[in-house]
């Protein structure tokens, strides 16, 4: 029976989704029904619901949420993302990476629907050298390499928050799937040619990488600050936001109105409505029973709790609801999984956002570029395939040893 609620709950929250309802509202409404299903006490809701609002891992990640949008506006605003892409060509000088990488940088903040920022430029590097097909598939790809292990991403977060991961250990752990994601979209790009004209290339490869540099420099001190001297995100990012500000002398008025306009109070709503429907669940009791359930089930609970991460993933075609509403319940049920588990299940929810027409960044190159979801939908079996399988063979090797 208890079971049975939770799926039913979990059902509601899908339907309720699948219709372009927002999330937080729809989480915060789940979050009432596991209330009323399990029969909590008024009393002890409220309390629960007072201890989420207050609690450090959730002030703390509503932070990194507020800083990450305030540096993707400054970083925006001085051009510094025109840094990066344009000093591409130069550095390289390698039509392959030029088509691989400006997704790659965009995808290193995450902007809702960022492949409309890199469709045109990877659209550009193509060139004639890949059908319309083959460009709408290579956006998205690229486009979201980076957000399975990196920290401006609010599942990267909540992941880590959840199972008590170190975000430095978490990153280090899923960054090899970064780098099988590289590998195989270098075998996709194999039919473009690498070389480029070097007639637009007049300046040295120092003079572009310096240019690069300036443009990237507060990602790459995040990224430095975390993994170097372990400083909390919430720190680091809005260190990296004071830096960025500062730099680049932004009057405080401007800064007023830009942060006005950069502050989406909506994903701030969802990232506390998020951690609300974590501790409720918690709170209720919802999970205590299924690690006896599924150890019932005719097949092994990682292959279970894979497919559960992959369909949700698909369904909601976010990283997000997704590991809030599944990794408690594996971490409940598998307790001894570890970091292997949480890694491998990140990996398919990874892999079920990316074949979503949930997800917006789909949705926008298969509109961008006129190449139906159903090709690409093909074209992603073969790529994710393989990370989903080695992704398996990973935690069986860990599991192993």
């Amino acid at each position: 029976m208890a079971m049975l609620k939770l799926l039913i709950i979990f059902i509601i929250i899908i339907a309720l989704l699948l219709k372009r309802k927002p999330i937080g509202p729809v989480m915060l409404f789940g979050s009432l029904l596991l209330g009323v299903f399990y029969q909590m006490a008024p009393v002890d809701f409220a309390k629960t619901a007072l201890l989420s609002l207050t609690d450090y891992n959730t002030i703390s990640f509503v932070f990194v949420i507020i800083f990450v949008m305030l540096l993707e506006a400054v970083m925006s605003d001085c051009g510094s993302l025109d840094k990066m892409l344009s000093s591409l060509g130069g550095l390289f000088r390698n039509r392959r990476v030029n088509i691989a990488v400006p997704p790659a940088l965009i995808g290193l903040l995450p902007s809702a629907g960022g492949a409309l920022f890199s469709a045109p430029l990877v659209k550009r590097a193509a060139g004639e050298h890949l059908s319309n097909h083959d460009t709408a598939f290579i956006n998205n790809y690229y486009r979201h390499i980076i957000e399975i292990f990196f920290p401006t991403y609010p599942a990267v977060l909540l992941a880590c928050s959840l199972s008590q991961t170190p975000i430095a250990v978490f990153m280090l752990a899923l960054f090899p799937f970064t780098l099988l994601h590289i590998v195989i979209g270098h075998l996709l790009l194999k039919k473009v040619p690498k070389q480029i004209g070097l007639e637009e290339n007049h300046s040295s490869r120092l003079v572009y990488f310096k240019e690069f540099i300036s443009g990237t420099w507060p990602l790459l001190l995040l990224i430095f600050l975390i993994l170097a001297f372990s400083v909390p995100i919430h720190w680091a990012a809005g260190g990296c936001f004071a830096a960025a500000w500062i730099y680049n002398k932004i009057p405080f008025k401007k800064m007023w109105t830009l942060a006005k306009a950069a502050l989406n109070w909506k994903i701030v709503l969802m990232t506390v409505s998020v951690m609300l429907f974590k501790d409720v669940l918690n709170a209720s009791g919802a999970v205590e029973t299924l690690p006896e359930l599924l150890t019932k089930l005719p097949v092994p609970q990682f292959a279970v709790f894979a497919l559960m991460f992959l369909l949700v993933g698909a369904i909601t075609g976010m990283m997000l609801p997704t590991i809030a509403m599944c990794l408690p319940l594996a971490l409940t049920s598998m307790p001894a999984g570890g970091l292997p588990l949480i890694a491998m299940l990140c990996v398919f929810s990874h892999i079920g956002n990316m074949i979503s027409p949930m997800h917006l960044c789909v949705a926008i190159s298969c509109q961008y570029f006129n190449s139906p979801f159903t090709r690409q939908l093909k074209m992603s079996i073969i790529p994710y395939g393989i990370i989903g399988l080695v992704a398996v063979a990973v935690y069986l090797i860990a599991n192993a040893v």
